[in-house]
């Protein structure tokens, strides 16, 4: 009796046949369908149905044919004997949001308490994109630094095409680029007028806000970058709506009564800013720009690359916009556009990454003589 057949056979052991007697056997099996009695060729599919039932009542669906012809059917895994070991899961791949806001602009988060959010989301690369504004990266790198997490100096700056806004990420920039700031400030100048004139067609409606009052902070902090969020938190906290989303839902987006279209400078003045900085310019989130038709005669004009990964994008629009790309010879960039309010879709960190690669060729896109490292 061999040492290991109790383990495998249990109670019902038998001894093992001879090599005559196994040999013997074997003679007497059926030479095949062909020589089969007919009765028994048209019941084997049934006796066949039979057995896999009785193997699924006993829980042996799963196991191998591998017995010999006669003997018992397989039995159950016994759990003392070792299994192979899993096979070792795929390491992941780091995650890199570059597209998040901070308090600077229209995000809920302080640059710290964003990094405090990235790190415990598993984010190795992060970028701080204010809209208009760098107010928000010195505070973020510092954060990052402590934290162990790759830092990107960004920025979002809104363009305008055809009366609509096309936003234009910059990455890798030099935050204390006197022409950026330069054009920055012009940018803020032109937030502060629009945020004045949508007052003014509120109180049209019998609404009255002191808009010296709502712009108080952004004349205090030139850094700060002012925009509609400031209305909406006013129209909130003076009992006219109930939360942010309505107040744009109601007044504020376009279309609504109170709305005032963007003024600014055309996306190829922006690319060329970004590059004065030091940085490369990205579209953002061209899904929600609508306008491919746009975007090759960007990239002539000076476009590094498209925002293919994009919590707005579904699969279908990120391998678009990566075709779109690679024909047109641009890199990709990616991210959530973490604002920490609903009033943005709820969106959370960690859910949108750039692959590794992507972002390998975004920062060796940019020419040697303005090439920058992130942190």
């Amino acid at each position: 009796m061999a040492s290991d057949l109790p383990v495998l056979q249990r109670r019902r052991q038998r001894p093992l046949r001879g090599r005559r007697r196994a040999a013997a056997q074997g003679s007497r099996r059926s030479a095949g369908a062909a020589h089969r009695h007919p009765l028994r060729a048209r019941l084997a599919p049934v006796l066949q149905a039979i057995r896999r039932a009785v193997r699924r009542l006993r829980g042996e669906t799963d196991l191998p044919r591998v017995r010999r012809r006669r003997a018992h059917a397989s039995r159950p895994v016994d759990p003392r004997v070792p299994r192979a070991a899993r096979a070792a899961e795929p390491r992941a791949q780091p995650v890199i949001d570059l597209h998040t806001h901070t308090t600077a602009s229209d995000g809920r988060c302080s640059p710290a308490e964003l990094v405090a959010r990235a790190a415990a989301a598993g984010i190795r690369v992060l970028a701080v994109t204010d809209h208009d504004t760098v107010a928000g990266c010195e505070a973020a790198e510092a954060a990052s630094s402590a934290a162990g997490i790759e830092f990107v100096n960004g920025i979002e700056i809104t363009a305008i095409r055809d009366g609509g806004d096309v936003h234009v990420l910059g990455y890798f920039i030099d935050r204390h680029s006197p022409s950026l700031l330069a054009f920055l400030a012009t940018q803020r100048q032109r937030r502060i007028d629009r945020v004045r004139q949508m007052i003014e067609r509120l109180a049209s409606f019998d609404i009255q806000l002191d808009a010296d009052l709502i712009l108080q902070p952004g004349i205090d902090d030139p850094a700060k970058s002012v925009g509609r969020p400031w209305i909406a938190r006013a129209l909130v906290a003076s009992g006219h709506v109930a939360d942010t989303s309505e107040a744009f839902e109601k007044w504020l987006a376009r279309g609504r009564p109170a709305f005032v279209p963007r003024a600014g400078a055309p996306p190829e003045h922006v690319f060329g800013r970004i590059h004065e900085a030091g940085g490369i310019a990205s579209l953002a989130h061209p899904g929600l720009v609508r306008h491919d038709e746009w975007i090759a005669g960007f990239a002539a004009a000076g476009l590094d690359a498209i925002e293919a990964y994009h919590s707005d994008h579904d699969s279908e629009a990120t391998a678009r916009y990566v075709n779109l790309a690679e024909a047109l010879g641009l890199a990709l960039s990616g991210g959530s556009d973490y604002h920490a309010d609903d009033s943005h879709g709820g969106i959370m960190l960690g859910t949108v990454s750039l692959p590794r690669g992507h972002f390998d060729r975004l920062i060796s896109s940019q020419p040697a003589g303005r090439r920058l490292r992130a942190k």
